[in-house]
This record gives C-alpha cells, structure tokens and sequence, in this order.
C-alpha cells in the first residue's frame, strides 16, 4: 500500500475508470461498487454532522437531510449490486467509454435505471466522454 497520507480528493485529477475496472475481478468490482455506496451515506453523515443546532428541526439539518433521502431515493433505491455490476460492465465495453471515471460511471447506471423513458442516454454517456477527455 501507498504511504503517503489520504488528502481531500481533486475532481479535476486522475482517479480510477474504466480502464481500472476491465482489470478488476468480480470481488473487487463488488468490493468498489459497496464500497462507492457506503461512502454515500458516510458523506452524508459527515455532512450533517457538527451543524448548527443539530436538532432534527434544524433548517440546515432539515434541507441537507432531505437533499441526501432525496437524492438516494432516486438514483438508488431498487438498483441491485448487480446492476451496478452489469451496467458499469456494459459501459466499458465500449472503448470510447474506458476514460469515464468509475465514480461517474456509477452515476451513468443510476440514471439509467432512475431517469424517466426517453432521456437520451447516450447524450449523457457522451457529455462524460468529452469530460473525461478534457481531463486526461
């Protein structure tokens, strides 16, 4: 492992994609996918944490709770682990696809399974292409 100390993650900067993810196994895919999810509710916590107040009438409490129970009911309630797993698989497999990062490709899935019939894909998909592009 890496010694070096965990530092705030920079969007603009490398992280793994598709590329990283062809090379996985199916333990380690699953272990990413869980991991991805857990790390949401975790960011959710440290989000509410330390608010002003804290109190369950709080407003900043209020709106960041209701943001997150949104936000999750949306793109994630009734997607399985498989899902994630077949759709970030299906997505790779797509060559113009391999520099998306995995953390949006997680995305992708859910708004395939989220968004309402007839939203345009493979717009979205292509939007993340020119970002990844703009990124390497």
């Amino acid at each position: 492992m890496d010694a070096q100390p965990l530092q705030q993650p920079d969007d603009r900067v490398g992280g793994p994609n598709g590329e990283k993810w062809l090379i996985l196994n199916e333990g380690e895919k699953y272990a990413y996918i869980v991991g991805f999810l857990e790390g949401m509710y975790q960011g959710h916590c440290f989000t509410t944490w330390g608010l002003p107040g804290t109190e369950l009438n709080d407003p900043a409490y209020v709106n960041a709770t209701k943001s997150y129970t949104e936000h999750w009911n949306r793109y994630v309630v009734g997607i399985k682990y498989q899902d994630f797993l077949d759709g970030l698989n299906k997505l790779y497999a797509d060559v113009r696809n391999r520099k998306i990062k995995i953390k949006n490709g997680m995305y992708i899935v859910m708004a395939e399974h989220s968004e309402p019939k007839g939203v345009n894909m493979e717009s979205l998909i292509d939007a993340w292409r020119r970002k990844a592009a703009g990124e390497t």
